[in-house]
């Protein structure tokens, strides 16, 4: 009896740490892909998304128990690879669609945000053109428009209304260009599955030999 409960301690042990181990790893480099893939690399947002996704993940773990559920699934299949690589493709596939699917709209999320950041800085600097232009068109009402100075406040209004045109069609481009999470999450879960599945059946079982290790545990 005193042996059956220090063995379903022993696998809740390697079960806690198999699920933080796997969830940290599959995280990470689902953060890399999503953030690659955006065209937004930094190291914060990979610092951040890895932050976001790994809790996720986790909680997800530990909440929902997958590996119960995995293994109801395939309890009936009789060969042990098949079982392996069936229940593997389950459990990643329940990862990879919510952290893919999470991290989109956080990548997306946070490019938006530094769109909104520029543009609003592409503004003030037309509200300052636009204050310039004022400026010197008054200058301009009380010149000689035979004058020299007529003709060099002239140029650089035309030049000020030019620059701040230019401004204003980036500013545009930038907001038709807003990244839409709907339009790449397909091909991200997709991606995300892939490397989930890939993960799970090469980087699974070295995790599980670790944990034997970590816990005395003999492999069987």
């Amino acid at each position: 009896m005193e042996q059956n409960r220090n063995e379903e301690k022993t696998r809740k042990k390697v079960y806690r740490f198999m699920t933080a181990a796997m969830s940290i790893t599959t995280s990470t480099v689902l953060s890399f892909y999503n953030i690659t893939e955006s065209g937004h690399f930094t190291v914060l947002l990979l610092l951040i998304s890895i932050v976001i996704s790994s809790t996720l993940s986790i909680l997800l773990g530990y909440l929902i128990p997958t590996k119960k559920i995995s293994d109801e699934v395939t309890s009936n299949i009789s060969r042990p690879v098949l079982r392996h690589i069936v229940s593997n493709v389950l459990t990643g596939s329940f990862y990879s669609i919510i952290i893919t699917t999470a991290l989109s709209f956080i990548m997306v999320g946070m490019a938006n945000a530094g769109f909104s950041n520029s543009i609003d800085e592409l503004h003030l600097k037309v509200n300052s053109l636009a204050d310039l232009i004022s400026a010197q068109e008054q200058a301009l009402a009380v010149e000689d428009p035979s004058s020299e100075r007529y003709a060099e406040l002239t140029e650089s209004v035309s030049e000020l209304r030019n620059e701040a045109e230019q401004i204003m069609l980036q500013i545009h481009s930038m907001e038709d260009n807003r990244p839409n999470p709907f339009n790449r999450l397909p091909r991200t879960i997709l991606a995300g599955l892939l490397i989930s599945w890939g993960l799970g059946i090469f980087i699974q079982p070295v995790y599980l030999k670790i944990a034997f290790i970590i816990f005395n545990v003999n492999n069987p």
